[in-house]
C-alpha cells in the first residue's frame, strides 16, 4: 500500500513541475519585454510579439514586430516568418524615419502569457 502512495505522489510532483515549467516559459516574454516607447538610443532590449510583415533581401530582413498594438521595425540578419511569435534581443537605434531594433537574435516562441 505504501508503494502505491509513493508512486501517486511522484506522479503529482511530476505534473506540478511540468505545469510550473510551462507557466514560466509562457511568462518569460512578458517579463523581459520592453515597450518601444520606453526605449533609449543605443541600449539593448528584449521585445516579444508577432511578426506582421517582412521584407527579406539576400538573407537580410526588415520586419515589423507588433507587441500588443505597438509596432517597431526590427533589422535582422536572417529570414523571419510572418505571423510567428518571437522573442527579439537587440539594440534600439533612433533613425530619421523613427526608432528600430538592430537585432542580435530572434527566437521563435511557442506562446506567451500576458
Amino acid at each position: 500500500m505504501a508503494r502505491r502512495s509513493t508512486k501517486h505522489k511522484g506522479i503529482i510532483v511530476l505534473i506540478i513541475v511540468i505545469v510550473l515549467a510551462l507557466l514560466i516559459y509562457g511568462l518569460i516574454p512578458t517579463i523581459l519585454n520592453t515597450s518601444p516607447s520606453a526605449m533609449k538610443d543605443n541600449n539593448s532590449y528584449y521585445l516579444a510579439g508577432k511578426i506582421t510583415n517582412d521584407v527579406t533581401v539576400n538573407g537580410q530582413s526588415a520586419f515589423t514586430l507588433n507587441d500588443n498594438g505597438k509596432s517597431i521595425t526590427v533589422l535582422y540578419n536572417g529570414t523571419a516568418s510572418v505571423n510567428s511569435f518571437v522573442l527579439v534581443h537587440g539594440t534600439y537605434q533612433n533613425g530619421l524615419l523613427g526608432g528600430y531594433i538592430d537585432n542580435s537574435s530572434v527566437t521563435p516562441w511557442l506562446y506567451s502569457i500576458s
